[in-house]
């Protein structure tokens, strides 16, 4: 039994790599079925990040110069995954690999917006209050059927000079972006005008780009910017940018 010669065991995982390399049908089948799922959710990982981007953008968050830094550098440790690429430095296997994940981890870290928790408080409810007690304001609460959805006011309400402004609108989260908001300012605004007011004026965050494609598309034209015009809720110093409607160019 001795003299018998010993069977040298292959490392862990030598043969499956094996099969792997092969090049019978099996073989062949789950390396393209690899190959493919990987491509498939790099496109996916590219898509979502490109969507993040342009809800970024979008809502005027790039304009917060930590935000933006943020950005740029997900996007110079994109850049540093790609030439590692193409230096054929394995992704999977190796010291290097764990390079490449590291930089990955950092650009989810980095390219990620930072989460500002605001405490719930005096600030916004005064700004509400002060919605409600001007004689010149008028506050409506917003139904979707029987659901709560926000509210929105009529405010600085001058009868004299036929003019008032839309704005205070705040709605539920999960109605961004559902029509709903476009229904709201159709029925503000044919109501305003009903009532013989002859221009209706927006007023938006000049960080908040998406507001103002939103005023741009209901047909609001873009008068100009008022510089360091408010401080809002939170303490913010903002820029506002105007809009107004005509009633001779309503609707649109």
């Amino acid at each position: 039994m001795l003299s018998q010669p010993v069977r040298a065991s292959r490392p862990v995982g030598t043969g499956l790599r094996a099969v792997l390399r092969s090049r019978s049908g099996v073989a062949r089948g789950a390396r393209g079925i690899a190959r493919w799922s990987a491509i498939t959710a790099g496109v996916a990982i590219g898509v979502f990040h490109l969507y993040l981007f342009w809800d970024r953008l979008a809502a005027g968050d790039l304009l917060d110069p930590s935000i933006a830094l943020r950005w740029l550098s997900a996007a110079g440790l994109v850049l540093a995954l790609v030439l590692l690429r193409r230096m054929r430095i394995p992704l999977t296997t190796g010291r290097k690999a764990c390079v490449v994940w590291l930089l990955v981890v950092l650009l989810h870290a980095y390219g990620r917006a930072p989460v500002v928790q605001q405490a719930p408080g005096d600030g916004f409810d005064a700004s509400i209050d002060h919605y409600r007690s001007s004689e010149r304001n008028r506050t409506f609460v917003l139904f979707d059927g029987e659901e709560l959805a926000g509210m929105s006011s009529y405010l600085g309400i001058d009868a004299s000079r036929q003019v008032l402004e839309i704005g205070g609108t705040y709605y539920r989260p999960h109605l961004r972006g559902t029509g709903f908001n476009r229904r709201i300012k159709d029925m503000m605004l044919s109501r305003a005008f009903d009532c013989g007011f002859r221009r209706v004026e927006f007023r938006v965050d000049r960080r908040n780009a998406r507001s103002q494609a939103a005023m741009t598309k209901l047909g609001a034209v873009r008068e100009g910017v008022l510089r360091a015009d408010r401080i809002t809720w939170n303490g913010h110093v903002r820029d506002t940018v105007l809009f107004a409607i005509l009633k001779d160019e309503w609707p649109v």
